[in-house]
C-alpha cells in the first residue's frame, strides 16, 4: 500500500518509514482494540475521581447525640391541670375530679426521652374521712381512665381515705416541639358526698412509670373551696 508524498515531511522530521504504517493504519481491529482499551482506562479512573468528593463531618458517623433524662422534670410525674371541685349548691352534694381537656393544658410527662415508655399512670385523691364519698362515676365518654376506687394499697395518710384512678389507655404521644409526652384525654369523674366538702383539705398524688422507674409527686394539703 502506497501513501504517497504525505509521508515525506515525517521522513524529514526523522520518523522512520518502518513505523509510519502503524501510525496511520486503518486496520479496524486495531481501532476497536484501542477504543476498548480507552474505555477500560476510564472505568478504572472513575473511583479516583469519586474519592475526592468532600464528605460533611457529621455524615462520617451515624450516631446522633444521645438523649438524656431530666430528673428534675421527671420528679414532677404527671403535669398539667387537675381540678378537684366540691359542689354544695344542691343535695346530695358532690365531689369531682376533672382534668383540663383544653389543648393548651393537656396532661404530660416532661424530662423523658423521645423513645421512652410511659406506663402505670395514676392519680390518687385523699379525702378527709369525715366526708363519706360514694358512687364514683364517669362524666362523659370513656377517657381511658378507670373509675376511682378506694385504694388500700396507696400510702396511708392519717385521717384521710385514698381514691385512685389509673390511666389504662396508654396513648402517650411524644411532641418534639416541647419535648413532652402528652395524652389527649383526662380523668373526669364525680361522686356523691353526705355533706359539703368545701372548706376541707385534700391531697393529690400523681404517679407515672417511665422506662421502668416510678416517679410520683404529692400536691397538698389544699383546701377545697
Amino acid at each position: 500500500m502506497t501513501f504517497g508524498p504525505i509521508f515525506s515531511p515525517l521522513v524529514q522530521w526523522g520518523v522512520s518509514k518502518s513505523i509510519i504504517p502503524h501510525i496511520f493504519t486503518k486496520d479496524r481491529n486495531h481501532m476497536i482494540t484501542t477504543r476498548r482499551t480507552l474505555a477500560r482506562g476510564a472505568a478504572w479512573a472513575a473511583p479516583a475521581v469519586l474519592a475526592t468528593v468532600a464528605v460533611p463531618a457529621y455524615a462520617a458517623s451515624s450516631t446522633l447525640p444521645e438523649e438524656t433524662y431530666d430528673t428534675v422534670a421527671l420528679n414532677q410525674a404527671i403535669q398539667g391541670t387537675m381540678n378537684i371541685q366540691a359542689n354544695c349548691r344542691a343535695y346530695p352534694t358532690t365531689l369531682s375530679i376533672q382534668g383540663d381537656s383544653k389543648a393548651s393544658q393537656p396532661l404530660y410527662v416532661a424530662g423523658a426521652k423521645s423513645t421512652s415508655l410511659i406506663s402505670e399512670t395514676s392519680y390518687t385523691l385523699y379525702v378527709a374521712n369525715r366526708i363519706p364519698v360514694s358512687g364514683w362515676k364517669a362524666i362523659g365518654a370513656d377517657s381511658g381512665w378507670t373509675v376511682p376506687v378506694r385504694d388500700t394499697t396507696a400510702p396511708q395518710k392519717r385521717g384521710f381515705t385514698a381514691y385512685t384512678t389509673t390511666y389504662t389507655a396508654n396513648n402517650w404521644v411524644y411532641d418534639a416541639a416541647t419535648g413532652r409526652h402528652t395524652i389527649a384525654t383526662v380523668p373526669n369523674f364525680t361522686a356523691l358526698t353526705d355533706f359539703c366538702a368545701s372548706g376541707n383539705q385534700i391531697y393529690g398524688v400523681r404517679k407515672a412509670t417511665v422506662d421502668g422507674i416510678i416517679y410520683s409527686r404529692e400536691v397538698g394539703p389544699v383546701t377545697l373551696r
